[in-house]
């Protein structure tokens, strides 16, 4: 399903996720060689018991829902890394309510952000097709 929210193109249906708690928010990174390429290459959200898998392609925002933990994994004859890291925990916002999130175009792609009622964001930011996340 392909929908405009605004002026970000979005294949998928967004979650409503407003005022649910964040018990988990992760973020699968890409490792090239030993270079990272791309922190947050697929994110991974979970709201009030339910998975959400988070992406973006060319500037589009993708959502899909997802089933069970997501775990690291590697491809190690490529040189290929995909390590989960904890993103929640480290911005400090897993057990609070999700205040709101939006999503924006940006020069080179889009971004998705995510603010919580204990007054941290995440954002999740794709630029040049290569997707990193911050926390404010």
């Amino acid at each position: 399903m392909w929908i405009q929210v605004g002026d970000v193109e979005v294949n998928g249906l967004p979650p409503d996720l407003r005022g649910q708690t964040c018990e988990a928010f992760l973020c699968e990174q890409y490792w090239c060689d030993g270079a990272l390429e791309a922190p947050a290459n697929v994110s991974y959200l979970r709201f009030d018991g339910r998975w959400h898998r988070l992406y973006f392609d060319c500037g589009i925002v993708f959502w899909r829902e997802h089933e069970g933990t997501p775990e690291s994994w590697t491809v190690p004859n490529e040189g290929w890394d995909y390590p989960v890291v904890d993103v929640g925990v480290e911005a400090e916002v897993v057990g609070f309510h999700l205040a709101e999130y939006r999503m924006e175009p940006t020069p080179g792609g889009s971004r998705v952000v995510f603010a919580f009622e204990n007054g941290r964001n995440v954002v999740l930011e794709n630029d040049a097709d290569r997707t990193g996340y911050a926390i404010t």
